[in-house]
């Protein structure tokens, strides 16, 4: 497989990625997956400064659907939140309806300042921007996140550092042993994002967030799309159609990253985990 056609879309930019062929690949030990050879980090982390605030879906009944879909509740009170990976403050806006002190981190300035005019307190950057902000918090959100990082556990930590003693942390990402992940391998939509770099199990998250220090305790599966009915018999059809395609089309066809979601699957395809320290 390989990354294609370049020039890419990588956060709303074009980049040349035609030296570039990676490979999907997976730890038997743990089943956590992977792409490389990566875009190199200089080279995203300036793109994602320079992204878009139209880039990612970001609106608060998103996170308020998902939430509700994981049976979790922000409960009304004056404590304080931070959400790393806060974009254009989506999430932050529920924490802030229901009276909390809101804090954000992202690396998008442009998202940064949107998120500032909507009163949460937000710093531009990666992990040394937590320390520009009023910790310790009592709840942390890392939505979206983990599958950009190559090797999260040092950010984690530092996480952990800024959680108050039995504060919660709520992690959401793909769930790499889902039904479609299973069925379409590389051809998952999640896998389709070039931005996106490790894909988790329900197993090798909890084994990543207590290697970080944390004490997990609870995890959902979750759509993370609503499509509509019409919409999902489709994609019932079209992977029906792909998978038994296989025998006839094996060798000559190959899955190019970033090309765009193939055919989805409709399935619990997110995990949103909870932990402790």
């Amino acid at each position: 497989m390989g990354y294609g056609p370049s020039p890419l879309l990588f956060s709303g930019e074009e980049i040349d990625v035609s030296q570039l062929v990676p490979r999907l690949y997976r730890c038997p030990a743990c089943l956590v997956r992977w792409t490389s050879p990566i875009i190199p980090e200089e080279v995203t982390a300036d793109l994602y400064a320079r992204s878009a605030p139209t880039r990612w879906e970001n609106r608060s009944p998103h996170f308020q659907a998902l939430l509700d879909k994981a049976g979790l509740e922000i409960p009304r009170a004056g404590r304080s939140v931070l959400d790393f990976g806060c974009f254009t403050g989506g999430l932050l806006d529920l924490f802030q309806e229901r009276g909390w002190k809101t804090h954000g981190v992202d690396l998008c300035s442009a998202a940064v300042e949107q998120a500032r005019t909507r009163g949460h307190q937000v710093a531009q950057g990666g992990g040394e921007a937590v320390g520009k902000l009023s910790g310790p918090f009592d709840q942390i959100t890392f939505f979206d996140v983990v599958e950009h990082l190559v090797d999260p556990v040092p950010l984690l930590q530092q996480l952990r550092r800024a959680l108050k003693s039995g504060g919660e942390l709520w992690v959401l990402t793909g769930d790499a042993d889902c039904a479609a992940a299973r069925v379409l391998g590389a051809r998952w939509w999640y896998v389709s994002f070039c931005e996106h770099l490790v894909f988790y199990t329900r197993t090798s998250l909890k084994a990543l967030l207590e290697k970080a220090g944390f004490l997990v305790t609870g995890c959902s599966t979750l759509r993370y799309l609503d499509l509509g009915p019409l919409v999902t018999a489709r994609n019932y059809l079209a992977t029906a159609a792909y998978a038994a395609a296989q025998p006839l089309l094996s060798g000559h066809t190959r899955h190019r990253l970033g090309a765009g979601p193939p055919p989805l699957l409709p399935a619990r395809d997110h995990l949103l985990m909870r932990a402790t320290c």
